[in-house]
This record gives structure tokens, C-alpha cells and sequence, in this order.
């Protein structure tokens, strides 16, 4: 056993990205990437590839998405289950591709591709399951403005790049000034930073499937309602209402901010210098 355990440490040293305790979200730094490496120490000794892993997470995905939306009672602790499955899997990939070497580009594409499938059937899987529950179309149309809302303003900083590297191919000579060129930006925020950021943070899809779990914990011990005084709404019905507020308002914030200040001209200068 002993033997085991050490192998697993040094295993976790060679999959793992470098300062991986410092980089991403509490539970993926703290919980996620350690608890990856049993796993990913098996299917290492497989023809399994990264890819194939990437894809298996966002089967997982949609499996979860499809008995939320058949399956009564806990259906929300059901969605939790296949999300954190997937959000596990979504990890693993990435440490099979170190160990194997099988990091490329295109499996990076893939991963990313992957990711706003899961951001976009998430969230309208919720706001069909609210019509179910309430026969209201209302919640078929915030299924439709919060998942485009969700994808969009992640797609933002893909754009961004996207827009980087056609600026990149038009010089003969470039030359990175530093990495990240906002890791090292000033920390204070006023109250709408604040508030705003906090609104982001729920849309994040590790706090989103986070939520569910709550909710689907609530779900099993009976709590199945939100009580207002305008009416009983069930947590579908919530959360499709609130997704589809919360995501349209940060897409039109984040893309306005972005326009107006021009902020990715001022972070493309701090970070390339071009000939």
C-alpha cells in the first residue's frame, strides 16, 4: 500500500500542471486534479486516448441533462451526479494528455468545443425542465436567451484570442513581453465590480453545477418549492429565470465594457512586442 501511495505521488508530479495549486477555481485547485490522478494512473495503462475522454465527459454531460429532464423527484440530484462526473472527466483528459504526451492543439480545440456544449444544454435542460414543471413558454424563451447569453460572453475571451492572432500573422517578428499581462492588476473593486463580479461567479459552470447539488440535496429532503408571495416555483423554474437575467446582463455588460474601453487593444500592447 505503501508502495502505491508513493507511486501515486510521483505520478501526480508528472501529470499535473505546473503550479497547479495555485491556478483555477477552489475545487478543481483543492479537490478536483488530486482526486483525478487514480484515475487517470488506470487509464494510462490503456489504449484510451485524452481525446476520447474529452468526449466522454460531454456524453456524460448530456446523459445528466436527459434523465434531469425524465426522471421526477430528484432530478436535480440526478443532473449533479452527471455533472460532477463529467466536470471530473473534463480533468482527467488533460492528465492523460501530459502523461501520453497527446497535448495538441486540437485537443485543446475540442476541450473548449466540449465546454460550451455542456454551458449551452445545462442551461436550457433547466429552463425546459421549469416549462415541464409550470407549462409555461415563458421558460422556453429564457432557456434560449440564457444559453446563448452563457456561450456568448465565454466566447468573448475566445474571440479575443481569435482576434490577437490575426493582428499576430500581419508582423514578421514578434516577441512576448510577459504572460498575462492582467495577473498582476490591482485587486480593489468598488461596489458594482463587486456585485457584478458576483453575478459572474454564479454563472460559472463549477458554481453552477454546485447549485444543483444544493438543490438537489434540498429536493431530497422535501424542499422542493421556492415560496413567494407571487406563488410556489419550483427550482428549475428559478434557475432558469435567474440564468437567463444573470447571463444576458453580463454578456451586454462584459461586451460593452470591452468595446468601449478597448481593453483588448491595451493588454494585446502589454503583452507582444511586434515588428
Amino acid at each position: 500500500m505503501k508502495g502505491l501511495l508513493g507511486e501515486l505521488k510521483e505520478f501526480n508530479k508528472i501529470v499535473q500542471k505546473p503550479n497547479y495549486k495555485t491556478k483555477g477555481n477552489w475545487m478543481v485547485r483543492n479537490i478536483i486534479r488530486e482526486a483525478c490522478v487514480p484515475v487517470t494512473y488506470l487509464l494510462i495503462r490503456t489504449p484510451v486516448t485524452a481525446n476520447q475522454v474529452t468526449v466522454f465527459s460531454v456524453i456524460l454531460a448530456l446523459l445528466g441533462c436527459g434523465f434531469f429532464l425524465s426522471v421526477k423527484g430528484l432530478s436535480f440530484l440526478v443532473l449533479a451526479v452527471f455533472l460532477h462526473l463529467s466536470y471530473y472527466f473534463d480533468h482527467v483528459d488533460g492528465q492523460i494528455a501530459r502523461h501520453k504526451s497527446q497535448s495538441t492543439i486540437t485537443g485543446v480545440l475540442l476541450d473548449f468545443i466540449t465546454h460550451f456544449i455542456i454551458y449551452g444544454a445545462v442551461t436550457f435542460s433547466i429552463a425546459l425542465k421549469a416549462y415541464y414543471d409550470s407549462g409555461n413558454i415563458f421558460y422556453i424563451y429564457c432557456g434560449i436567451v440564457g444559453a446563448i447569453s452563457l456561450i456568448s460572453f465565454n466566447l468573448l475571451q475566445d474571440s479575443k484570442y481569435r482576434a490577437f492572432f490575426i493582428e499576430l500573422a500581419k508582423h514578421d517578428s514578434i516577441k512576448v513581453r510577459h504572460e498575462g499581462a492582467n495577473e498582476n492588476s490591482p485587486k480593489n473593486m468598488g461596489l458594482l465590480h463587486r456585485v457584478f463580479s458576483v453575478i459572474h461567479k454564479t454563472c460559472e459552470i463549477h458554481v453552477m453545477i454546485n447549485t444543483i447539488t444544493v438543490l438537489g440535496l434540498l429536493q431530497l429532503i422535501g424542499l422542493r418549492y421556492l415560496i413567494l408571495p407571487a406563488g410556489n416555483f419550483t427550482w428549475a423554474e428559478v434557475l432558469a429565470f435567474y440564468y437567463a437575467v444573470a447571463t444576458l446582463f453580463i454578456a451586454v455588460a462584459k461586451t460593452t465594457f470591452i468595446v468601449m474601453t478597448r481593453k483588448p487593444d491595451q493588454e494585446f500592447k502589454e503583452t507582444f512586442l511586434v515588428d
